[in-house]
């Protein structure tokens, strides 16, 4: 119910009218056995948020810990773990400069236009990116279509209340 919660706080941003109800009711919708109110969930949401500090500053101070202890392995062994490019491809977080990219690329070649084999429409959105690759660019827009889709069910749950 936990990453439900959190998705929902997610996918509806703060404004939102009635947002909490609309969390509420998309965990309801999503967690067969729970029975959410909106009071409940932003009781929930802040509790998670005071455990995901407390849990940073613990992360934090192990982390450092760890850092001063691995310093002196790292200078015996001085190779260099290279992350290969598929790891690293999914953890980039979007810029606003490659979003508004994509946008435009999606509205500038649409998917109604027939492409020859050489012109793969992903190709081309992906090359007005630039910095994105194919895969990255079809991953982000099925990313974003989810979100609205689950956006407008939480909306249109609020208005049948």
């Amino acid at each position: 119910m936990i990453h439900v919660l959190v998705k929902a706080v997610n996918i509806l941003p703060a404004g939102t009218p009635k947002r909490w109800e609309a969390i509420a009711a998309y965990v309801n919708q999503h967690v067969n056995s729970a029975s959410v109110s909106g009071k409940d969930a932003l009781k929930q949401a802040k509790l998670l948020k005071q455990e995901d500090s407390n849990l940073r500053k613990t992360a934090n101070t192990n982390a450092f810990d760890s850092f001063t202890n691995s310093v002196k392995e790292t200078d015996a062994v001085k190779n260099v773990a290279i992350t290969t490019h598929l790891e690293a491809e999914g953890s980039r977080p979007w810029t606003v400069v490659e979003q508004r990219a994509l946008e435009q690329a999606l509205k500038s070649y649409p998917s109604t236009a027939g492409y020859s084999g050489s012109d793969d429409r992903w190709q081309l959105i992906a090359n007005v990116v630039g910095t994105r690759t194919r895969r990255e660019c079809i991953i982000r827009c099925k990313e974003l279509a989810e979100q609205v889709r689950a956006k407008k069910a939480a909306l249109a749950t609020i208005n049948k209340l």
